[in-house]
């Protein structure tokens, strides 16, 4: 089985997906090692990984492009130095298979390219730059001797045929067990409904200006919140100034889970003004059916559509007004039984898709 070294332009701790293919090798004892992007100055999780120490706001957009550049010119590098401790290189994102690209034909090893999101969709890049860098994700498509996606709607994005080299590994957690965290479920019975969200913090396109200001609104509905990114401080903030809104920070996937588990409902917006959001494959869809959670999310998305069929949770309009609307109008009977359509869903679907699905395929690709 061929050794596996993962390019990651954020960090690997908080990259839900990524830890499911460690956690395959793991599994399968394949050896493996991440080089990344250290963009938040955490401490690594492992001594075998190599992070690229460069401070940069998640979200930034054109502002990090040099320091972009600068992490592909040193990937590059140690991509090359590195090359007698792995035989396949995972390059997530248009962020790192360039460098992995040029680093798999100089030293001749297995490329795999994973496509979390299409870059010019997820960075609203328009017009003919944008229509450039879909063009330059189809040439490392064709060039990888695999391509991973996240669902079948994303090659319909990329505008690439489904094939061998195709994989489609959907982004279904491995069963949790949630940590044990201190937060007494005794201490929420005061409120209405208690949501959750984790997260990356973007700014405009995720609902989170608008949610907080529903928290602020109304303090007899709760928040639990963690996570990282543009709208970190505003958050803090928040929590500071709130009690019904409480702040974890940027916390390990088993803290993540209590979290949601603990919720009477999660939040998971995507908002049209990304046109990415409408072929988005969330984690937050499979991981509201795993806890058995309703979903609060978008509608005009795959998640949005899906709750809807399914009657396992509540898509609304972008905005304000219908998330505030959508909040208070659904009572603990109308949860009840989006959390038991989840469950059943989860249950009858996806609750061994790691084991039946994602860890063969994953490593059919390494052999």
């Amino acid at each position: 089985m061929n050794r596996v070294v993962f390019t990651r332009s954020h960090d690997i701790a908080a990259d839900s997906r990524l830890q499911k293919y460690v956690s395959v090798l793991k599994t399968s004892r394949v050896p493996n090692r991440a080089i990344y992007w250290n963009r938040q100055g955490n401490p690594a999780v492992r001594d075998c990984d190599l992070a690229f120490r460069l401070n940069a706001r998640v979200g930034a957009g054109a502002s990090n492009f040099l320091k972009l550049i600068a992490f592909n010119l040193w990937l590059l590098i140690a991509l090359v130095r590195q090359r007698k401790t792995y035989d396949c290189i995972h390059a997530v994102d248009l962020d790192t298979i360039l460098p992995s690209l040029v680093a798999s034909i100089l030293v001749k090893k297995r490329l795999i390219y994973d496509v979390y999101d299409v870059y010019s969709a997820s960075r609203n890049v328009r017009g003919r730059p944008g229509q450039l860098l879909d063009s330059l994700e189809r040439l490392c498509v064709s060039r990888a001797d695999y391509c991973v996606l996240p669902a079948k709607t994303r090659a319909t994005q990329l505008q690439i045929e489904l094939s061998d080299k195709v994989k489609i590994l959907e982004n279904v957690p491995i069963p949790t067990v949630p940590a044990v965290i201190n937060l007494n479920r005794d201490d929420l019975g005061a409120y209405r409904t208690v949501f959750s969200y984790v997260g990356i913090f973007e700014r405009t396109h995720r609902g989170i200006e608008d949610f907080l200001c529903f928290f602020e609104d109304n303090p007899e509905y709760a928040l639990l919140i963690a996570g990282y990114g543009e709208l970190a401080s505003a958050v803090e903030d928040a929590s500071k100034r709130l009690e019904n809104i409480i702040y974890f920070g940027s916390i390990p996937y088993n803290h993540a889970a209590a979290i949601m588990a603990t919720s009477d409902a999660i939040l998971g917006f995507y908002y049209d003004s990304v046109p990415n959001h409408r072929y988005a494959s969330p984690n937050k869809y499979y991981e509201h059916l795993m806890f058995g959670k309703p979903l609060f999310t978008s509608k005009q998305t795959p998640p949005g559509r899906l709750v809807e069929e399914y009657q396992t949770g509540i898509a609304i309009e972008d905005g304000y007004e219908s998330l505030s609307e959508a909040f208070r109008s659904t009572d603990r009977s109308a949860l009840a039984t989006f959390s038991a359509n989840a469950t059943a869903l989860w249950e009858e679907k996806f609750k061994n898709y790691y084991s039946d699905s994602f860890l063969p395929t994953y490593l059919s690709m390494l052999k």
